[in-house]
């Protein structure tokens, strides 16, 4: 984000300038929030029609749920990076936040940020065979679906009994 120094030296500096700030900072949080992101003080900043605002132009709460609609995502791309990158520098929080996800996101999760799956914290040893199996039914493709069951440890499919016997009475 820009430098919003000089913003913030007036925000600071005035009472009414800082509880319009208060207020549409409020109203930015509530309308990503809604969208299921988490926007803080700092990322409002990016919010232009919240710092108009604030400094005393008539804005109407429908342009600023606008401009806070637009925000959310980016912020959302944003925040993702950061804990991407973090995961990437084997940040121990990022990596344990990425473990207490179900295999199949930590592995596309782990992926996104650049590691190959023998890098990833593997727990899958504490999940029961049943439930590797679950995890491998959810996946649609078939080729992938191998893969991951491979990688869980869980093997190959059975052969269909219909296969089998075709096989033995050659």
């Amino acid at each position: 984000m820009s430098d919003y120094n000089n913003f913030l030296a007036i925000v600071n500096s005035s009472e009414s300038v800082s509880d319009r700030w208060a207020e549409a900072v409020q109203k930015v949080v509530t309308v990503a929030q809604a969208q299921g992101v988490t926007i803080d003080e700092a990322d409002a900043l990016g919010c232009r029609a919240a710092r108009t605002y604030a400094l005393g132009a008539a804005i109407t709460d429908d342009e600023l749920e606008a401009e806070a609609v637009d925000l959310a995502p980016v912020v959302a791309a944003q925040q993702e990076a950061e804990e991407l990158q973090r995961i990437a520098d084997s940040n121990p929080e990022a990596i344990q936040r990425l473990n207490e996800l179900p295999p199949e996101q930590r592995i596309s999760t782990a992926r996104r940020a650049g590691l190959g799956a023998n890098e990833v914290t593997q727990d899958h040893d504490e999940m029961s065979k049943a439930q590797a199996l679950e995890v491998v039914l959810q996946i649609e493709n078939p080729v992938e679906r191998l893969r991951v069951a491979e990688r869980l440890g869980i093997g190959r499919a059975p052969v269909s009994d219909r296969r089998a016997r075709r096989m033995r009475e050659r």
